[in-house]
């Protein structure tokens, strides 16, 4: 039996999901990912949750740490304290995707929306949980942007991305050409870096991921309304239409364009809804919120 492609990786042949049906799949099982609090906050949540004794009272005995594991992400089990002496950011989250899928992802700033795209991505592992992914994975994320290196040429530092996201850096540098006339920039392989601004850099991302056909892409970044964002659009319709799951983050599944047949809305880590995306209930949503 053949083994399905690893996550990142381009794969010639068929691809064909546990069901039979041909095309892409993506599977987020129970994933969950949490960082332990740096040493002081510790501390003072613990006896916070003992009735509000404050650090200041114990004296000199718990000095203030250098901890700084909050921003690590090694593989600790002490991460993950659902008691509230650590923080998860994303709790159990669990969910599929078939061939063709167009998925919003929405919620409230902090919900864990890019946090649970970059493990998607494979960019951050999880803490709990598995996530399988069958095809070729592009994280069109703003942080990949802020990635390129400073003072090299576009067409030297787009294949650096790309191995930091786990496309093969060969499948981008055979794309370069087709990257340029995507995005109108035929100067792309020796313009250096440092002259982008940064809405620039994350389009330049953005038709990375969009021109190495992809079977999952995930993506926070916004298109906006351009001539190049009309074309992005184009792009996903026609990705799509061939079997390419879209898993976008937005503030509203209603300001996603192309839009969303299904959304996902997640609060404080945890998934609280996956529904058929309706443009009435959104729009209610929009106005609680």
């Amino acid at each position: 039996m053949t083994s399905p492609p690893v996550l990142g990786q381009a794969s010639e042949m068929p691809l064909r999901n546990e069901t039979g049906v041909d095309g892409p799949s993506l599977s987020v099982e129970l994933v969950t990912k949490g960082y332990a609090l740096p040493g002081p906050m510790r501390v003072r949540r613990f006896f916070a949750r003992l009735g509000g004794l404050q650090l200041d009272e114990l004296g000199e005995e718990f000095p203030e740490d250098d901890d700084e594991d909050f921003l690590e992400d090694d593989d600790d089990e002490e991460q993950i304290d659902r008691g509230g002496l650590g923080r998860t950011v994303v709790d159990r989250v669990s969910f599929e995707a078939q061939p063709g899928s167009r998925i919003a992802l929405v919620g409230q700033e902090g919900a864990g929306k890019t946090l649970l795209l970059k493990l998607i991505a494979g960019i951050v592992d999880p803490s709990e949980g598995r996530i399988v992914a069958r095809g070729l994975v592009a994280p069109a994320l703003t942080i990949l942007a802020g990635s390129l290196p400073k003072g090299e040429r576009i067409g030297g530092a787009l294949p650096h991305v790309a191995a930091i996201s786990g496309v093969s850096p060969s499948l981008v540098r055979s794309r370069l050409d087709e990257i340029a006339d995507f995005l109108e920039f035929p100067q792309l392989r020796k313009a250096p870096t440092n002259v982008l601004e940064k809405r620039r850099k994350a389009e330049i991302v953005l038709a990375t991921m969009l021109c190495i056909e992809p079977d999952i892409i995930v993506t926070d970044i916004p298109f906006g309304q351009s001539a190049f964002a009309e074309r992005c659009v184009r792009r996903l319709d026609e990705l799509c239409a061939r079997g390419t799951i879209l898993i976008a983050e937005a503030r509203s599944a209603r300001s996603l364009v192309p839009l969303p047949e299904r959304v996902l809305v997640l609060d404080r880590g945890r998934l609280v809804a996956d529904q058929p995306f309706d443009p009435a209930t959104e729009k209610q949503r929009q106005a609680a919120g």
